[in-house]
């Protein structure tokens, strides 16, 4: 099971812990709305705004949003959706083949970041 401690709090992996994946794939979790994250994958923290779906501040998308919505950082509309896809420009351009360590910090949003747990799980990478 790619030795996870499960979470009510997630709703889903991608992939399911364990699984097999190619080393530009998408990783991460849906958590419960209501809940933000954060991922390290292997030992590398990943920036919020290189997370799937990130808006960047400044483009024209993000000054579309009401004001109340841009200062809730990149990822306004979906701070449940802890994603990430390597690629050029990002922390990881490609994973390493092998076993690939996935970390998911997270916390209900009303209650902040020092309420945080942590879910570690792994996932093989060919």
């Amino acid at each position: 099971d790619g030795g996870v401690d499960r979470d009510s709090a997630i709703v889903s992996y991608t992939p399911t812990p364990g699984g097999r994946v190619l080393r530009q794939s998408q990783v991460g979790v849906e958590l419960e709305p209501g809940y933000d994250g954060r991922l390290t994958i292997d030992g590398v923290a990943i920036p919020e705004e290189q997370m799937l779906y990130a808006i960047v501040p400044g483009s024209p998308e993000y000054l579309a949003l009401p004001e109340e919505l841009r200062d809730q950082g990149p990822r306004p509309n979906n701070k449940n959706v802890v994603m990430f896809k390597p690629g050029p420009g990002q922390a990881i351009v490609e994973y390493d083949t092998g076993t690939v360590e996935v970390q998911v910090r997270f916390w209900r949003i009303d209650e902040g970041p020092d309420t945080a747990r942590t879910v570690t799980y792994t996932i093989r990478v060919f």
